[in-house]
């Protein structure tokens, strides 16, 4: 895989996602991705899991009405590898970003307006902060891409407090 700057990744990120969706981390391959044969099988062992737990009489039954075959099927599809995000990773690949990281993030409920979270895209040795703000009310705000991204690098500081 080519190494890429900041402003190629950036590229790429405007070109595909839209950026509140990225950033909130609410994103999948496009529908006419074509997955790996293993995360194909892990997607179609998730759905299979899926239906038969919806599907089951005791679904919509309370917890003490439901039959021990019902809590089998559940422990089935609770304990299935969640495939989305393989896939995700793989259509990552696909479009030359390779494996990404949330390395830190900030905001949200009882956290104040600030909201930010930085993204580290592993094969890039790349960096990306994405800001934007939130309310309670309304949820996560950004400006475009080229507002609410900036390249970061970790950086150790040393503080004094007095307690």
């Amino acid at each position: 895989m080519k190494k890429l700057t900041y402003n190629e990744i950036l590229e790429i990120l405007k070109d595909k996602f839209d950026v509140s969706e990225f950033a909130t981390e609410d994103v999948s391959a496009p529908d006419d991705f074509t997955n790996s044969p293993e995360v194909q099988k892990l997607l179609d062992d998730h759905n299979q899991a899926y239906n038969n737990l919806i599907e089951h009489p005791d679904y919509n039954k309370r917890r003490d009405d439901q039959s021990d075959d019902f809590v089998r099927v559940w422990d089935i599809y609770r304990n299935c590898t969640n495939p989305y995000d393989r896939q995700f990773n793989e259509y990552l690949d696909s479009i030359g970003l390779g494996e990404l990281t949330v390395i830190d993030r900030h905001g949200g409920e009882g956290q104040g307006d600030n909201w930010w979270k930085v993204f580290y895209f592993n094969a890039h040795d790349v960096y990306i902060k994405i800001e934007g703000w939130y309310s309670s009310g309304h949820g996560t705000d950004f400006e475009d891409w080229d507002e609410a991204c900036k390249e970061v690098r970790p950086i150790e500081k040393t503080i004094t407090v007095y307690e």
